[in-house]
């Protein structure tokens, strides 16, 4: 299968206070610690991109949970999810990265090799960012293998939305 350039994730796998990470082997992020991820392959959904991408990339079996964020461009788009760590001992995939490993979050956020995008991502994370979670509503005219919708939490009864 293709990949599709102008689609990709990235994915914040936490298994209590650490967080994985992949040391990239090519272009700007070269050298540097970085959350995993990667292209959609031709007709995929994010979220099965992102289940791949981190067990080719690490070894490591994780679900998606949420989406936390999105990037877009004219040219692109970058989806962010949260995943949750299901089994597995990281490993390196000895092409895109040159190292696969947990480490504690806190920890993480003080390194000098890890990206500014997932710096910001995971010092957001930390500090309790907001989730958009995947939701069972789908227009009846979809199947629901083919739609996807993410929607925040619902607000507290009573809550003034406008707030």
């Amino acid at each position: 299968m293709a990949d599709n350039w102008n689609h990709s994730v990235g994915c914040i796998v936490a298994r209590g206070r650490e967080v994985l990470l992949v040391r990239h082997t090519y272009g700007r992020a070269k050298g540097k610690l970085m959350i995993p991820g990667g292209y959609l392959q031709e007709g995929e959904m994010p979220e099965q991109a992102a289940v791949r991408e981190i067990r080719e990339e690490t070894g490591v079996e994780a679900r998606v949970r949420s989406l936390l964020a999105m990037r877009f461009s004219p040219a692109d788009w970058y989806a962010i999810f949260r995943l949750e760590y299901v089994e597995g001992v990281p490993r390196s995939d000895g092409e895109e990265n040159s190292e696969a490993a947990f480490f504690d979050w806190e920890e993480a956020l003080l390194r000098d090799d890890l990206t500014p995008l997932s710096r910001e991502l995971l010092r957001r994370f930390g500090k309790g960012m907001e989730e958009i979670e995947l939701d069972c509503f789908h227009p009846s005219y979809w199947k629901p293998e083919e739609w996807h919708f993410y929607g925040g939490r619902a607000a507290k009864e009573g809550a003034n939305p406008l707030a």
